[in-house]
């Protein structure tokens, strides 16, 4: 999984991303490398929900797309 969204320190792939292709340099990224990129609010959303349910036991929770680290720099830049 590819958590992003809001991070203090900025030192998510995200940023990595926005920060590199701002400053003009050359971006390298796997395409060998695939995860499901997941927004940070949904999985406080889902968190908060499973807390309200209470509900027990293990929970993936994802994305619902598995992209390479190329792909998803591309959809980034878009």
């Amino acid at each position: 999984t590819i958590v992003y969204g809001y991070e203090e320190k900025e030192k998510n792939y995200l940023y990595t991303v926005l920060k590199t292709l701002s400053s003009k340099k050359e971006l390298k990224a796997a395409v060998d490398l695939k995860a499901t990129p997941t927004f940070t609010k949904d999985i406080a959303k889902f968190s908060f929900d499973a807390i309200e349910k209470k509900l027990y036991g293990t929970y993936n929770f994802a994305g619902d797309e598995f992209l390479s680290r190329y792909d998803y720099a591309c959809r980034i830049a878009k």
